[in-house]
C-alpha cells in the first residue's frame, strides 16, 4: 500500500515492484517500480491523472522539466485490477514518485527531490528547523549535511530575507517559472491540499530549486476526502497564504504583475474552461461506462463521493466566470 491520508481508505494505492524492467509507454523507458494509483476519493478515477496532464501542458510551455517524461508530473493510464480472483475497480497505472519522474540521477549529489509532509512552520517554508521525517522527507538523494544545507539555504531565504534582497536574489534560489505556475495552478484548481503537504521541491544543482506538482487528486471542487465541495466562486483570502506556504505567498506579493499575466495565459489556453473539461472527458472515454458501474458499487454504493463530471462543468461554470474574480486577492492581486 502506498500513501499517507489515503492508506485509511477502503480501497489502498499499490506501489507495485516487477523482478525485471516493464516498459510501459515509450517515453518511460523500462522500469522496475510503479503505482497503481486507486484514486478512491474521486468516483471519475481521472482528477490526479488528468490534472497532471494538464499541468504537464502548462510546464511544457514555459520550457519546464524538458528532460522528464511527463515534463515534472506523473503520467498514467486506467486499468482494471483483480487481485487474488476479486475485482478490485478501476485504478490508474502511473509514474511513481521517483528519481525518473524528474528525469534525476540517484548517484549524483546534486540531484535532490523533497515532500512536504505536513502543515508546521518548516512545512510552510516559515522556519528553517526542519524535522527531515515530520516536515519534509527525501525522495530522491540521503539526508546529509550537504543535502540538508542545500535544502536550508534556500527555505532560510523565503523565511528571513528583507523585501529587497528577496526580488533582487530571488533567481539565485528559484526558477520563477516554475513557481508562477505552481501559484496559478492551484488557485485556478482550487488546491488547498496542495498549499503545502504534497508540494514537492527539486533542484538539479543544489541551488536553483523548482516547486512540483504532486496527490492532485482532490482538486476542482472536492476536499482531501472526497466529499467536502469547495465554492466554485471562492478565492483564497490573504489570510491563507500569509498562514500558508511562505514561498508562494511572497511570489503573490512582490511577483504580483507577473503573477496575473501568467494567470490570465493560462486561463485563456491551457487552463480554459473548456480545454480543462475537454481533457477530463477524454480520459473519462477511455473506460467503458460498464466498468464505471461496476467500481463504484464496489467503492461508492452510497453516492456519498460526488465528483462527477457534471460537478466539473458546474465548478467551471461559477469559478471561471470574470465576476467571481472581481475584485479578489487570489493569485491576482488587483
Amino acid at each position: 500500500p502506498q500513501g499517507t491520508t489515503s492508506l485509511y481508505a477502503p480501497k489502498k494505492n499499490l506501489t507495485v515492484k516487477f523482478s525485471q524492467p516493464v516498459q510501459m509507454k515509450e517515453n518511460w523507458g523500462p522500469q522496475k517500480k510503479y503505482v497503481f494509483k486507486a484514486d478512491y476519493i474521486d468516483p471519475t478515477r481521472a482528477g490526479n491523472v488528468v490534472s497532471a496532464m494538464l499541468a504537464a501542458q502548462m510546464n511544457a510551455a514555459y520550457g519546464l522539466f524538458e528532460n522528464t517524461p511527463n515534463h515534472g508530473v506523473i503520467d498514467g493510464f486506467p486499468i482494471w485490477v483483480r487481485i487474488n480472483g476479486q475485482d478490485a475497480g478501476i485504478f490508474n497505472w502511473t509514474i511513481p514518485k521517483d528519481a525518473w519522474m524528474l528525469g534525476m540521477d540517484e548517484d549524483n549529489p546534486n540531484h535532490l527531490l523533497l515532500a512536504c509532509e505536513g502543515w508546521s512552520e518548516a512545512s510552510r517554508l516559515q522556519s528553517a528547523d526542519i524535522d527531515y521525517e515530520e516536515d519534509w522527507s527525501f525522495e530522491v538523494g540521503e539526508a546529509t549535511e550537504e543535502s540538508k544545507a542545500a535544502f536550508e539555504r534556500m527555505v532560510t531565504f523565503v523565511s528571513t530575507a528583507d523585501d529587497k534582497t528577496f526580488v533582487e536574489q530571488f533567481d539565485q534560489y528559484f526558477d520563477l517559472d516554475a513557481c508562477l505556475n505552481y501559484l496559478c495552478f492551484i488557485n485556478i484548481a482550487y488546491g488547498n491540499d496542495n498549499v503545502a503537504k504534497n508540494m514537492l521541491m527539486a533542484t538539479y544543482d543544489g541551488k536553483i530549486w523548482y516547486p512540483c506538482l504532486y496527490d492532485l487528486d482532490s482538486l476542482w471542487g472536492i476536499n482531501f476526502d472526497g466529499t467536502a465541495k469547495a465554492e466554485p466562486d471562492g478565492v483564497w483570502k490573504e489570510d491563507l497564504l500569509s498562514n500558508g506556504n511562505c514561498l508562494l505567498y511572497r511570489v503573490n506579493w512582490y511577483f504580483g504583475d507577473l503573477v496575473r499575466q501568467r494567470y490570465w495565459e493560462l486561463r485563456s489556453g491551457i487552463l480554459s474552461k473548456e480545454n480543462i473539461l475537454a481533457t477530463f472527458k477524454r480520459y473519462m472515454d477511455w473506460i467503458p461506462d460498464e466498468y464505471y458501474s461496476i467500481d463504484n458499487a464496489l467503492w461508492n454504493p452510497d453516492g456519498s463521493l460526488i465528483r462527477t463530471l457534471r460537478l466539473f462543468q458546474g465548478f467551471h461554470a461559477a469559478r471561471a466566470h470574470p465576476s467571481a474574480h472581481a475584485g479578489a486577492r487570489l493569485a491576482i492581486r488587483q
